[in-house]
């Protein structure tokens, strides 16, 4: 287990204060590999934090889905806001094995867990503000990957960020993930994507 899930599972039945906010605000669940949240109430309202297990964040526009992220046991997995707001989208998250998390509802939560003992909420906030840091330089990592890098560097970046995923993920979310298509994708895993086309994907990517 995760150095970090296991504290995080320690310090959930470290207080009585802090065992009746878990049981009366948060949730701890288990999902089978293949089952998704999809109801918006619940992606809106809630932070998803892994105990254990792997899982992806997707939405569906206009027909076509698209992986914007990867999280795994002791890392955070929510939905972004921007997705609620753009029309014909629908959010999920989907479990790509046996997965545990606890769900963690947004509104007043701060306020909750200032009610819990002193110690045990510092020991939960450092565990948050870790894991939140982390994920800041994540995204700050996969924003400078989808801009400076090639379609072939990206999947290089991917293999060596996430090699566990070419496991449990299909090639179409891997390929949704990294703004390519799956075609492309085929070529690259096989050596065969050229330079002639790396400079018309770019040419397309900028109409």
């Amino acid at each position: 287990m995760n150095p970090r899930s296991e504290s995080i599972r320690n310090l959930l039945h470290a207080s009585p204060h802090l065992r009746q906010l878990v049981s009366s605000r948060m949730l701890e669940k288990h999902f089978k590999r293949g089952e998704m949240i999809t109801d918006e109430a619940i992606l809106r309202g809630n932070a998803f934090w892994l105990l254990s297990g792997m899982a992806r964040g997707f939405y569906t526009r206009k027909g076509v889905e698209r992986t914007y992220g990867f999280a795994f046991e002791g890392d955070f997995l929510g939905v972004p806001v921007t997705l609620f707001r753009l029309p014909d989208t629908a959010p999920a998250i989907e479990f790509l094995e046996a997965t545990d998390i606890l769900m963690i509802p947004r509104s007043d939560f701060s306020t909750d867990m200032r009610m819990i003992d002193d110690t045990v909420f510092r020991q939960i906030a450092e565990n948050i503000m870790q894991v939140l840091f982390e994920h800041m330089q994540l995204i700050e990592e996969q924003m400078f990957m989808f801009q400076s890098l090639s379609a072939r560097e990206r999947y290089e970046w991917f293999v060596g960020r996430y090699p566990v995923v070419l496991e449990r993920a299909t090639i179409t979310q891997i390929a949704s993930f990294l703004g390519v298509t799956k075609e492309t994708l085929y070529r690259i895993r096989a050596g065969k994507y050229s330079a002639g086309e790396k400079q018309q994907i770019t040419k397309t990517q900028k109409k």
